[in-house]
């Protein structure tokens, strides 16, 4: 890359020879002309392609809701920004057929013991025993579905304050399906369900969260 600072025939944007000149902040900024590249079409390049389009569809997904984006921001997993964090852990973990149990949508954090999950045509709750006292701190449930059948796919993110606790460390958390929810559900066979808890760290006002809850269920049984 060059910058070109005199140019008698005025400012130049578009190809000339083997370099491509653009416009950058009102200087003219020279690049070699890239080279041609061949996509590779074998069954592992398409492959690994899907996986990377699916992953990059749940980091901005993720990314997209402020509280899981800072948790993100401020774990301890390598990476300038929530964003490249996201995609860098779960890339090795999406496969070419779409998410698994294995993604996540929050790094590691406060582990369960027990998790149970019920969805029917109004509601999805999933109870949780954890394995510390979380119950006088609790804030928010996330629960992000990865919706298939043989041809489509579909994510949906959806996020609710409805949670409280049980018994000493267990907690229940309730997430409402509007109509928009249920027809978008209705139309698949199968979902990997990713949840997560977050809570209020020792009253700081600071965010804390569960370790990703997975699950992989049929759908038609459930919603008929």
């Amino acid at each position: 890359m060059a910058i070109r600072r005199i140019n008698t025939l005025g400012k130049v944007s578009g190809k000339i020879g083997n370099t491509v000149t653009r416009i950058r902040y009102g200087k003219e900024v020279i690049y070699s002309k890239p080279k041609s590249v061949n996509i590779s079409y074998s069954p592992k390049a398409v492959a690994g392609r899907t996986k990377f389009s699916f992953t990059v569809k749940l980091a901005c997904l993720v990314n997209s809701d402020p509280e899981l984006s800072a948790i993100w921001k401020n774990s301890k997993i390598a990476g300038t920004n929530a964003y490249q964090k996201i995609i860098k852990y779960n890339s090795k973990l999406t496969s070419a057929n779409g998410l698994t149990t294995r993604n996540i949508i929050t790094p590691r954090g406060i582990d369960t013991i027990r998790n149970s999950l019920t969805l029917d045509s109004r509601q999805i709750i999933l109870k949780s025993v954890f394995d510390r006292l979380v119950i006088n701190c609790l804030t928010s449930i996330s629960i992000l579905l990865f919706l298939y059948s043989e041809k489509e796919n579909e994510l949906l993110l959806i996020r609710s304050k409805d949670i409280r606790g049980i018994e000493d460390n267990s907690v229940q958390g309730t997430i409402s399906l509007d109509e928009l929810d249920r027809e978008k559900i209705s139309r698949y066979k199968k979902a990997v369900i990713l949840s997560s808890f977050t809570f209020e760290k020792d009253n700081s006002g600071s965010i804390n969260w569960s370790t990703t809850i997975p699950f992989d269920i049929g759908l038609e049984t459930i919603l008929g």
